[in-house]
């Protein structure tokens, strides 16, 4: 991992965090590999958590796959409200993208 890259992860974990204990309803989650490098960042807002409670009888999930300098994944997953307007349920970057990482995505 280049020195950029680890701080602009250390960065968005903190930010994050932040947004977290703004939003008690939201969920947060980092994992980690074995050498502790940070392998997925996943987070829903207070109102993704709802908003999938209501309307997570359909959710898709898509991805970009590796167009950011650092090479990871950002994925979203979405579903449709009643007024059929997209609503996110969750945000998430991994850095790689098997079907494992895909699959742990969606029990979170």
């Amino acid at each position: 991992m280049q020195k950029d890259e680890a701080f602009s992860l250390r960065a968005t974990i903190k930010e994050l965090g932040v947004l977290k204990e703004g939003d008690p309803g939201s969920l947060f989650e980092v994992e980690y590999d074995e050498w502790a490098k940070v392998t997925s960042i996943w987070l829903a807002t207070g109102n993704m958590v709802e908003d999938a409670a209501l309307y997570g009888d359909l959710a898709v999930m898509d991805g970009t796959f590796g167009t950011n300098r650092h090479g990871w994944h950002l994925i979203a997953i979405a579903g449709v409200a009643r007024d059929l307007k997209t609503v996110i349920f969750a945000i998430a970057l991994i850095a790689s993208a098997t079907d494992t990482d895909f699959k742990r995505l969606l029990v979170l």
